[in-house]
């Protein structure tokens, strides 16, 4: 089984784009959600967005095998 995750999706041009967390991070706007209304966004200093990246990647390859590879 083979799975691939990107910052930027499946979209021609991200593969041109460094898919670094903090950039994504601020594509996705995370900073401004993580701050209250009022306050500077800026992003976490944890790299979220690899870690629950990675998360999500890992729950889909685990519910693949768990249905067999249907599907796949």
């Amino acid at each position: 089984m083979y799975a691939n995750t990107s910052g930027w999706g499946d979209r021609p041009e991200a593969r041109r784009l460094v898919g670094t967390d903090f950039p994504v991070q601020a594509h996705a706007g995370v900073g401004h959600a993580l701050h209250p209304e009022g306050e500077p966004a800026f992003p976490s200093r944890v790299i979220l967005c690899d870690l629950f990246g990675g998360l999500v990647a890992a729950e889909g390859v685990l519910s693949a095998v768990e249905q067999g590879f249907g599907a796949l």
